[in-house]
Formats: C-alpha cells, sequence, structure tokens
C-alpha cells in the first residue's frame, strides 16, 4: 500500500462539496486529495484505495481552522505598474500611464513585479491566478508580459494563466480595424497558439474595441485553436453581451452590470460564469444588484478584484465585498473565489474543489467558520497553504 503524506485533522469547517463538514479530516497522498470527509471515516476509507499512514505521514492540527479549496483569481493585472494606482478622475490618462510604464519595463523587472505580487497573493491563500496582457497593448509588449508570466507559472508555487486580452485596438490599427482582426487571426492567434503562449483570449466588446461581429470571427478563430475565450463588456452593451457569450461558447463573460430576461435565459442554458468586479461596487459607493439576481437563478459567479484605479492581491476582500456590496451570502462569496472562479478559467474538473481524486490545493484559515471569514479583513486569515500536495505557505507563529 501507499503511504500518505500527510493528514489534517480536527478541522472546525471544511469546504466540501457535499457540504460543511464539520470536526473532519482530509488525507493527501501523491500530491492529490485522497480523501476528505468524516475523521472517523478515514483510515477506512484510504485503505480501501490502497493508503496507508506510516511514519512518514505528518499530521497537521487544524484545530479551530477552516479549511477551504485554494483561492483563485479569474481576472488580474498581474504586471500592473506600482506607481499606477490611482483615483478614477481621469482614467484615460491613467490607462496610458499603465500602458507607457509597462512598455518600458523590461521582461525581468516585470518577472520581478510579478513575483513580489504572487508571493502576496499565495500568503493570502491564491493558488490559481489568471493574468491578463492588455496593460501593453502593442503587441510585442503583450508578448513579453506573456513570457514574463509563463516564467513565473514555471518557478512560482502559484499556477499562472495567461490571458491574451484585446481590450482596444492598437494604435496602429486604430482606422483598420478589418485588417486588424484579419491580421490577428492569420498571425497572432496561431503564433501564441504554436508557442503555447495563451491559454484563454478575453475578447472586450465595447466603445474602442471589437464589434460583435468581428469578436465573434475572432472567438471561432482561437476555439478552433484550442484556446478558450471569454468576453467582456461594458454598461452600453451589458444587456445583449451575456446573449452574445452564450451564441459563441464562451466560458465567462465580464463586466456585466445588468443583463436582459433573455441574457439571464441564455446565461442559464450555457451555464457561462458571470466574473463581477467588487471593488467597482467599492469604489463608486454603489451596490449591484447583479450579483444576488444571477445567484436567485443559481448561476455561477465569480468574483475578481480587478479594477482600473487599485491594487487588490487578496480574494478575501472581495468576499467581503460581495457580501457588503453585492449582496451574496459568505458561502457564495466563497464558492465565487474557488469553485465558480474555477469554472471561470475551465478549471472546474481539477480546480476549486476538496475532491478526492483532484489535486491538493488548499488553505487553511485562522477561522472557525465559513460564516466568519468575509466579516474578517484587513489581513489575511490564511495560516497555511497547500499547493499540488506541498506546503506552499505558513505563517510565521
Amino acid at each position: 500500500m501507499r503511504v500518505l503524506d500527510f493528514v489534517i485533522e480536527k478541522a472546525s469547517e471544511i469546504f466540501a462539496p457535499q457540504g460543511i463538514l464539520q470536526q473532519g479530516a482530509i488525507a493527501v497522498g501523491g500530491g492529490d486529495l485522497v480523501y476528505v470527509g468524516s475523521a472517523e471515516g478515514l483510515s477506512e476509507a484510504c485503505a480501501a484505495l490502497g493508503w496507508r499512514e506510516g511514519r512518514k505521514t505528518r499530521h497537521i492540527d487544524a484545530t479551530g481552522c477552516l479549511i477551504t479549496p485554494g483561492l483563485i483569481t479569474p481576472h488580474f493585472h498581474l504586471f500592473f505598474p506600482e506607481n499606477a494606482a490611482s483615483d478614477r478622475a481621469d482614467a484615460e490618462r491613467l490607462r496610458q500611464g499603465r500602458i507607457e510604464a509597462t512598455q518600458k519595463a523590461s521582461l525581468r523587472e516585470l518577472m520581478a513585479l510579478g513575483r513580489k505580487r504572487l508571493d502576496r497573493m499565495l500568503s493570502c491563500g491564491v493558488t490559481v491566478v489568471e493574468s491578463h496582457s492588455d496593460d501593453g497593448l502593442q503587441f510585442e509588449t503583450q508578448l513579453k508580459i506573456l513570457e514574463a508570466g509563463r516564467q513565473l507559472d514555471a518557478s512560482h508555487a502559484v499556477d499562472v494563466l495567461n490571458c491574451f486580452s484585446l481590450e482596444t485596438l492598437p494604435p496602429e490599427f486604430s482606422d483598420r480595424r478589418q485588417a486588424f482582426v484579419d491580421s490577428f487571426c492569420s498571425d497572432w492567434l496561431p503564433r501564441l497558439a504554436a508557442e503555447q503562449f495563451i491559454d484563454i483570449c478575453s475578447i472586450s466588446v465595447k466603445d474602442g474595441a471589437l464589434s460583435l461581429k468581428e469578436a465573434q470571427k475572432i472567438a471561432t478563430f482561437a476555439q478552433s485553436l484550442g484556446i478558450a475565450v471569454k468576453l467582456c463588456g461594458d454598461r452600453k452593451n451589458a444587456l445583449k453581451i451575456a446573449e452574445f457569450a452564450s451564441k459563441i461558447g464562451a466560458i465567462a463573460v465580464e463586466g456585466l452590470a445588468q443583463v436582459s430576461d433573455a441574457g439571464m435565459e441564455a446565461l442559464a442554458s450555457s451555464r457561462i460564469t458571470a466574473v463581477l468586479w467588487p471593488l467597482d461596487a467599492f469604489f463608486k459607493a454603489e451596490a449591484q444588484a447583479l450579483a444576488r439576481r444571477l445567484s436567485d437563478a443559481s448561476l455561477p459567479v465569480a468574483l475578481s478584484p480587478h479594477s482600473d484605479c487599485c491594487i487588490c492581491e487578496n480574494p478575501q476582500f472581495c468576499m467581503t465585498l460581495g457580501v457588503a456590496r453585492l449582496g451574496l451570502s459568505p458561502k457564495e462569496a466563497l464558492e465565487s473565489v474557488t469553485c465558480n472562479a474555477a469554472k471561470a478559467l475551465g478549471l472546474e474538473e481539477t480546480r476549486g474543489q476538496l475532491l478526492a481524486g483532484c489535486p491538493a490545493d488548499l488553505v487553511i484559515f485562522d477561522t472557525p467558520s465559513l460564516q466568519q471569514l468575509p466579516y474578517r479583513f484587513g489581513l489575511s486569515q490564511a495560516v497555511s497553504v497547500i499547493k499540488d500536495g506541498e506546503v506552499v505557505f505558513k505563517k510565521d507563529a
């Protein structure tokens, strides 16, 4: 029989697919979850699967703690310049400053910035992050961002998924829209796919970006290359973007402020995840009724710390905003940064859930209850983070 790597015992609560487990236990072996359930059933269940405890099996005491899946950030600008955070008074000036700073940065400088951010995100419980490239705008600069993401994914404990972002048309194509679409499909996308630069392509459909027809052509071509597609809209086209996302087979839709009844039906039939940006609600001092409407319809909602004016590396704060501003319950807020966030990235089969057979990505929080987690903010409550069966972060006593 194989020997378990470690067993986590005496957890106050475990957030598992079968519900909240109290005083449960988790067994890990070979980098995967072997068992998640009651403490009494651990030995028998593990033995039935060919696993046992041995002298090298470590025991982790989680008394008084909550255990959740590793947290997932479904939209993040990992290389957002450090000096770019500001108020929203001049959004275009802020955007241009971000682009210029990113274009001037070397690959080495971008990697140093990204690594520092990943370290902080890991200490907050993040095990997967989707990194967007549109801070570069120009294709060659976006390639530099994607290369930094690819190297960090290979060297850091946090998984980095590269997302090529079509946020706006490059300046050289501002008056040649069709030429851009043709060039992107015939040259850029094949190159990105062949060199395995990207996992996802995010297409913005709004003023200054692509039309629905142009977005559909790019989405279809990207999917033919095995690249997943997400859509990003804005307040002006929010009513129809959800319907369009369902039509083209997008895995997620972002930037929604409202959804039509037809859009709700389209999301329900396709089970597309809506990724909301609670930091916008925070800085605009407004609530977003959309989150509650989507959840009441049993549609998956994910939360992202994305914002044009600030940097947030802690998804626990997104949970707090989800409860305080968006009307989510603590359970729904946690799902928005675990299982639903995994679905928004096409990872729902392996990440975002504590299920036997899945990779052992989990967080031990210094709080006894899921109900309390959103109400303990300001500092990270994560005391240990386990990634692929290895303890990759442990808070100093």
